[in-house]
């Protein structure tokens, strides 16, 4: 279970064991005519997502329960809480999947085998690993918002073919900035002298953060954005860097926005007539401009660039 999701369950038991607490110490005070804990910090525990606990409260100790604004308002809240949870469930489930080709290249070539590894949180289904010829450096992989990680199974296949082992992330929920530090734990269980950093979208996105964390260190040798960005000024970083993109990008504008933003000297390799969605196989994303070369001519491009990039960085 990542950080983020852990901290969360606890945060949601804690606030609701204090709201029940405050709703027992209100009516022990009222019983015996001192102080109160007044009605607008009992309110806002139903909102701080403690509802259960202020309901729990209110029926064990019969207390608020003839006034309105409790009566009425904290089940109104609970109700719009579960409305918004149904909302958020809806959204994040309604992604972009892979399609066959990216669920046969899963299958490995003659030089790479794909070993799917356990993951670390609860919404995944393990990370997976592309192990080929290489043995001394790892790309780590962060897959785009609402994309199935699998979708990017071919352009790994192809960068693990040309020499470097590849970790494909699963994402809680499909989204990466949702577990942010999850390299963090994948480095901890693979055993490899150097380790390159990358992300494709958000996931880039979501990727610079992680190696925000880390600058400095040396833990990371490279990193590469495939259409993608740094989600903070890393321009002081030194730090080799590639910023990878098609010529069609629905996100033109972001990239050129935030080139000031790529670590100094970052190279960029501009693929003439690629999409943002042909870094994967996943079909057409909405937004994006049409593609007018094949997925799989766009992702051995991609692959070749982090080839040469990477050999003129070594």
């Amino acid at each position: 279970m990542n950080v983020l999701l852990k901290g969360f369950l606890l945060y949601l038991l804690a606030i609701n064991l204090l709201a029940f607490l405050l709703y027992g110490i209100d009516k022990s005070r009222a019983k015996r005519g001192k102080w109160r804990i007044r009605e607008s910090v009992l309110i806002l525990m139903s909102f701080l997502l403690g509802t259960i606990g202020s309901l729990a409260g209110m029926r064990l100790f019969h207390h608020k329960t003839l006034k309105k604004k409790f009566r009425i308002g904290v089940p109104a809240i609970l109700i719009l809480q579960i409305f918004c949870a149904l909302a958020a469930a809806y959204y994040f489930h309604d992604y972009y999947h892979a399609d066959q080709t990216a669920l046969a290249a899963l299958k490995g070539s003659g030089t790479v085998q794909v070993k799917h590894i356990s993951g670390d949180h609860i919404f995944d289904r393990g990370d997976y690993l592309f192990d080929g010829p290489g043995d001394d450096t790892a790309m780590i992989f962060y897959p785009g918002a609402k994309v199935d990680e699998t979708a990017y199974a071919p352009l790994l296949l192809k960068i693990a073919e040309n020499g470097m082992d590849c970790v494909l992330v699963s994402m809680p929920l499909h989204f990466a900035l949702l577990d942010t530090g999850a390299a963090d734990q994948i480095r901890q269980e693979l055993d490899y002298p150097h380790w390159i950093l990358a992300g494709h979208s958000l996931g880039g996105v979501a990727a610079s953060v992680n190696l925000a964390d880390h600058a400095g260190d040396g833990t990371y040798s490279a990193m590469v954005y495939f259409a993608s960005y740094p989600a903070k000024d890393l321009h002081k970083l030194s730090i080799p860097a590639l910023s990878v993109y098609g010529s069609r990008d629905m996100d033109l504008d972001a990239i050129h926005k935030h080139e000031k933003d790529y670590p100094a000297g970052t190279a960029v390799k501009v693929i003439e007539g690629g999409n943002h969605a042909q870094f994967g196989s996943y079909g057409i994303q909405k937004g994006d401009q049409t593609a007018q070369i094949s997925a799989e001519d766009q992702q051995s491009q991609a692959a070749a660039a982090v080839s040469q990039f990477l050999e003129s960085v070594r």
